[in-house]
């Protein structure tokens, strides 16, 4: 591992390390440290080892963490979809992850940037769709969210799929965010 057991980071297994081990140091740095500027030059090195859903995201909680510029992060963002870096499950959970800050941060501009792009390579996207609805629900657009929700629905032919998105959309055709379920505090 590149963190030592007293949560250091360890320069000399830097040779022998694997992307994990840079995700571990970086928030070992910010915990130990608060060096939001070494913690991004950590996930960088993940992110050339790996460019995976999981630098992926790091690296974007990390830019949001450290308040990178909106530019900045939409320029990563589109960087990734373009290059085919980041599959459209990634970004559906990821876009997730920043509408309920599960994971925390929470950051709507961050699930907008991801998505918008991703809707640009595939419009019509049942999970696209429905995903959007949930940003905009968060959000309390409600009239939006319903808009999302039923092209999803009229695209969808799993009628399992369809009764569940019917019962969201009487949620948001009363105002209620569809993120949440009473009783239930756990990831959506």
């Amino acid at each position: 591992m590149l963190v030592t057991s007293d949560y250091a980071i360890d320069k000399i297994k830097q040779e022998s390390f694997d992307f994990n081990d840079y995700i571990e140091a970086v928030y070992t740095v910010l915990n130990k440290d608060n060096n939001a500027e070494k913690a991004l030059e950590l996930i960088d090195k993940a992110f050339t080892l790996d460019a995976n859903h999981k630098t992926i995201q790091n690296k974007l909680r990390l830019m949001v963490s450290a308040q990178s510029s909106t530019k900045d992060i939409d320029s990563f963002v589109k960087s990734v979809i373009q290059t085919d870096r980041f599959s459209i499950w990634g970004q559906i959970r990821a876009a997730r992850n920043f509408i309920i800050g599960t994971p925390e941060p929470k950051s709507i501009d961050t699930a907008k940037a991801i998505l918008n792009y991703d809707l640009e390579k595939r419009p019509g996207n049942i999970q696209l769709n429905l995903i959007f609805s949930r940003l905009y629900s968060e959000i309390g657009d409600f009239v939006l969210a319903a808009k999302y929700i039923k092209e999803a629905i009229n695209k969808s032919k799993d009628e399992n799929q369809k009764a569940m998105m019917a019962i969201m959309l009487k949620k948001l055709q009363s105002n209620k965010n569809i993120n949440i379920i009473p009783g239930f505090s756990g990831e959506l």
